[in-house]
């Protein structure tokens, strides 16, 4: 698909498209909000953005941060009632009075909320740039290791003293 003159009006003129580009670029819903709005399962929804996407030109720098702005206020959003509800299910209690009583959590709700949480961070740390990469390959003399970089220092040197000794020979 290439990005040829009128295509991207060709795209956004169709209602559900136009619908897509206002609700996730323009408003910054998210994936999931913007499905339900439209009515199309998230799996067409990624297929539709990305013809969308293709589609229309390059975006301003402000309109990429100011929806990176959006997803962090939402990514915070997020945590917080996660927080208070990971905070609530530990503290559950029964009984009023004096007769109150700690009531053991929910293992699974604790664990499900845990993880939850542990998403919005890693997808705060992916946002802000802050993710480790996964894998780095580094072309040249780290990767054969170090016994062949003495190797190679050992034949150059000895090249140098046999390359010397020739200039001695001819004295």
């Amino acid at each position: 698909m290439s990005a040829e003159p009128g295509w991207a009006e060709d795209v956004l003129n169709d209602p559900i498209n136009r619908a897509i580009w206002d609700l996730h670029h323009v408003q910054g819903l998210s994936v999931v909000a913007t499905a339900e709005n439209v009515g199309l399962s998230r799996s067409a929804l990624h297929r539709r953005l990305n013809k969308i996407d293709q589609a229309v030109p390059g975006v301003s720098v402000e309109a990429v941060e100011a929806r990176k702005l959006r997803h962090l206020a939402r990514l915070d959003m997020l945590e917080a009632k996660l927080t208070t509800a990971l905070q609530d299910a530990t503290t559950q209690t029964r009984g009023e009075g004096s007769g109150v009583e700690r009531v053991p959590a929910d293992t699974l709700e604790l664990q499900r909320l845990n993880n939850s949480l542990l998403r919005v961070l890693r997808e705060r740390s992916k946002l802000l740039g802050l993710d480790a990469p996964k894998r780095i390959e580094i072309d040249g003399l780290q990767t054969k290791g170090i016994e062949w970089v003495f190797g190679e220092i050992e034949e150059g040197l000895d090249k140098a003293e046999a390359h010397a000794n020739q200039g001695d020979d001819h004295d």
